[in-house]
């Protein structure tokens, strides 16, 4: 049986095409990458709140899943102990979407892209309205980078080296649905009607609340996250395009366990240690576009980029975005 997944896998690679690209324009530039000074203001630190310290808001912000914290977390590993919730939004992550292969924005950094080979995209185009992005995903952690949170323990990052995770260049499921497919089969059951319609729902909850986690194959106003590659339907601008397929690498990331959860409910797990989550919870996450032009607010996965958006489909600084992921923190505080 595995010899003829295979041949298959084989056979696709061989007979199916490749995306041809519309030329992007890369403006990846050591100087205004989110390596140096435009860390400071192309984030919007804002993006932190709420801070919840025993459950009580100490700082306002942008509301969440957070709202019915337990003022006290009992943690059972390593050693069991008991300690003060404590939660915060901490940018750790970028996710890239590029129409320019192997432009890497955000490190500042462009490599020609060699002819014949996986990786060519597309965007939008006026006769199609169909779109194929390239992602890149960063683990990014600013606040150890800063040297913030030192000795809180529990809010301590196990890196503070700026490392890519997954590039979709390289990677062939990513150029075309079928092989998609064949990564992540259960696909096939949430791609019909009836489910597809029910995304309605997660997209409505997204623009004044938080997304439905439970609605886990939905992106609200983004679309479906399946297929999981590069390409997004049609009806949505550059950037609504790009979020959609920067939301889809992110689900991917947790799919995979490249990307574990780092809050809780409904267990304290979250608060004691991270933990895998192969069905992503959507709202731990927000976007923040700070490249090329920064949007002074962060996105809920699914939020309209009518909300967003405005004025920043500039067509002559390229088609790469870059998207600081502010994940949900719990931490138990002892």
């Amino acid at each position: 049986m595995k010899k003829i997944i295979f041949v298959l896998l084989l056979l696709s690679l061989l007979v199916l095409p490749v995306k041809k690209a519309t030329a992007g324009v890369c403006h990846a530039n050591p100087a205004t990458s989110l390596l140096g000074p435009l860390m400071f203001t192309n984030i919007d630190w804002a993006g932190m709140f709420p801070i919840r310290l025993g459950g009580v808001p100490v700082v306002p912000g942008i509301p969440d899943d957070q709202d019915s914290q337990p003022a006290i977390c009992v943690c059972t590993t390593p050693i069991p102990r008991i300690g003060l919730s404590f939660s915060i939004w901490l940018p750790q992550n970028i996710t890239e979407v590029t129409a320019d292969p192997f432009c890497f924005q955000a490190m500042g950094i462009n490599i020609p892209n060699p002819a014949g080979v996986f990786g060519e995209g597309s965007i939008p185009k006026n006769n199609h309205r169909m779109a194929f992005y390239q992602a890149h995903y960063y683990t990014y952690p600013v606040m150890a980078i800063l040297g913030l949170f030192t000795d809180v323990a529990c809010l301590q990052a196990s890196t503070s080296e700026v490392t890519a995770n997954f590039i979709t260049e390289v990677d062939p499921m990513w150029q075309s649905d079928i092989l998609a497919d064949f990564a992540s089969p259960e696909a096939i059951l949430f791609s019909n009607p009836v489910l597809t319609m029910s995304c309605i729902a997660d997209s409505v909850s997204a623009q004044v609340y938080q997304p439905l986690n439970f609605m886990f194959w939905c992106m609200g106003s983004w679309g479906s996250v399946y297929p999981v590659d590069g390409d997004v339907g049609s009806g949505k601008d550059n950037l609504e395009s790009a979020a959609a397929v920067g939301g889809k690498t992110v689900y991917w990331m947790h799919h995979i366990l490249l990307q574990w959860a780092t809050a809780g409910p409904p267990t304290y797990e979250g608060a004691c240690q991270d933990y895998p989550d192969p069905i992503w919870q959507k709202s731990q996450v927000r976007f923040d576009l700070a490249l090329p032009i920064p949007v002074p607010m962060t996105t809920p996965i699914g939020q309209t980029s009518l909300i967003w958006s405005h004025f920043q489909a500039v067509p002559f600084i390229g088609q790469t975005y870059d998207f600081v992921n502010f994940n949900e923190v719990d931490c138990c505080l002892l």
